[in-house]
C-alpha cells in the first residue's frame, strides 16, 4: 500500500509533525510506503485556484503523487478555526485541475482520503474544517473514509498516551483498507 501524506504545518518539527510522525510509524509497521510531503517548505503558501503563483510546479507534481497512491491523507494545524493556507493552496490546485482535466477527475474519482487534524481550540472549529472536507472529497469524487482530531492543552505534550493509540488505530484501519 501506498500512502501519501500532506503535511500543511509550517513548521517541520511542530505538532502536526510530531502527530503524522506517530501515524507514518504505525502505518510503515503494517507494510505501508508512506512519504510525507511538507507543503510550505516546498513553497506552496496560498492560493492557487487560477493554476500559477508560487508553489505551482510542485503542487502539480504533488497532485500527481496523490493521484497514484493509495490513500491520500490531509494534516494541518487549526489557527484561528481553518487550516492552514499551505493545505488550503494545495487543496485549491487539486480542485482546479479535477475541475478542468477530465483525465485527473477519473483519477480522483474514489480516490481514498483521511484528515487529520491538530488543535487546542476546541472541537467547534474542527468541525467546520472536516464539514469543508467533506464538501471538497464530494466535488472532487473522492472517498472521505477517516478522520482524525488530536486535541491538546498547551500545557500538555501533544503525544499524550490516548492521541498515540488512536493515531495506532487510524494506522491499522488505514493499513487494513
Amino acid at each position: 500500500m501506498k500512502v501519501s501524506i500532506f503535511n500543511g504545518s509550517v513548521r517541520k518539527d511542530g505538532r502536526t509533525a510530531a502527530v503524522t510522525s506517530v501515524l507514518k510509524d504505525a502505518m510503515t509497521a503494517n507494510g505501508a510506503r508512506v512519504n510525507e510531503y511538507f507543503l510550505y517548505s516546498m513553497g506552496i503558501k496560498g492560493c492557487l485556484t487560477c493554476g500559477c503563483g508560487p508553489g505551482k510546479d510542485c503542487a502539480t507534481d504533488l497532485v500527481d503523487k496523490l493521484l497514484d497512491d493509495d490513500i491520500a491523507i490531509f494534516a494541518s494545524p487549526i489557527r484561528m478555526q481553518r487550516t492552514t493556507d499551505s493545505l488550503n493552496g494545495f487543496m485549491e490546485m487539486l480542485f482546479h485541475m479535477c475541475r478542468f482535466d477530465e483525465d485527473t477527475m477519473k483519477k480522483a474519482n474514489g480516490k481514498r482520503t483521511a484528515v487529520v487534524l491538530v488543535t487546542s481550540e476546541g472541537t467547534d472549529s474542527a468541525d467546520e474544517s472536516l464539514r469543508l472536507f467533506a464538501e471538497f472529497f464530494e466535488r472532487t469524487g473522492m472517498n472521505f473514509v477517516y478522520s482524525i482530531l488530536v486535541q491538546f492543552d498547551g500545557n500538555e505534550p501533544i503525544m499524550e498516551r490516548h492521541n498515540k493509540e488512536n493515531l495506532r488505530r487510524l494506522a491499522e484501519k488505514i493499513t487494513e483498507g
